[in-house]
């Protein structure tokens, strides 16, 4: 659970997305009308650290976070629908920029962060998935078996995406067996997610569950409940949180490896 201080308010903001984690350290983006603030957040210290504005403040952005050669050069990619425009801020160098090579089409792009896989930022582009070179910086497309992607996650780390099946409830999990090869991608299992649950519950769950990487889904369930789902071995187990809380906005579940890091110290690590 996140619990923010001040100055950074839940109730001040309108929706909140975690976008990413790394070394115990995740970048959240909260937003209230037409601007978005980022901070690196440990939640087991409490600890944060503001990024530097854009120069630019947009609506309908999207966000990304991993690096490409070496962690000590993380970096956030902003995509930004409303003025079709793609930054990025560079950890190491604490500044923004715009890479004049970096050009792509980006209407089609979902809401959702991408997923981060080995130096490659991924997102769902209408039926197809974009893909970023964190190394070379340089989009590309891949395609999917299935064109009903509901999201993308990983999978003993490698890329996965959860699909609707034709089989009304049920779902399938597809993995990515080579990097950035779309005629690598393979069906690793088919499950129902229903818990029984009335319907209208099992319809929720559709969109807010998130994939873990040790083949599990995180469902939720209710305001005070969540569910753990291992997709493999159809089990799962029910976890009541301490406190109640409500969908924000943007992805919702990050799998993070508690550590003291400080977010000043991100990228010396």
């Amino acid at each position: 659970m996140i619990k923010l201080c001040y100055p950074f308010r839940p109730e001040s903001y309108e929706h909140m997305t975690i976008v990413g984690s790394f070394n115990g350290i995740l970048l959240l983006v909260l937003g209230y009308h037409f601007y978005d603030h980022m901070i690196l957040y440990n939640p087991f210290s409490g600890k944060f650290k503001k990024v530097p504005d854009p120069v630019v403040q947009s609506r309908t952005n999207v966000y990304g976070f991993g690096y490409g050669t070496t962690a000590d050069d993380l970096k956030i990619v902003r995509l930004s629908r409303y003025i079709k425009t793609i930054e990025v801020f560079s950890l190491k160098t604490w500044s923004w920029s715009k890479p004049s090579n970096l050009t792509k089409d980006i209407a089609s792009i979902g809401i959702d962060p991408s997923t981060f896989v080995n130096g490659f930022l991924y997102w769902i582009a209408g039926k197809m998935i974009l893909v970023l070179d964190m190394k070379k910086m340089v989009f590309s497309e891949i395609d999917s078996p299935n064109k009903r992607m509901i999201n993308l996650g990983t999978c003993n780390s490698q890329l996965c995406m959860r699909c609707a099946n034709n089989n009304a409830n049920k779902y399938e999990l597809w993995v990515m067996k080579e990097q950035g090869s779309g005629k690598s991608w393979s069906m690793s299992c088919l499950f129902k997610l229903d818990f029984g649950l009335a319907y209208r519950h099992v319809l929720d769950i559709r969109w807010s569950s998130c994939i873990l990487d040790d083949e599990k889904l995180r469902v939720l369930k209710s305001s005070m409940q969540l569910i753990i789902y291992e997709m493999f071995k159809d089990s799962y187990k029910e976890v009541n949180t301490l406190t109640s809380f409500r969908l924000v906005g943007g992805k919702q579940a990050v799998a993070y490896v508690e550590s003291l890091v400080s977010p000043w110290d991100i990228c010396s690590i």
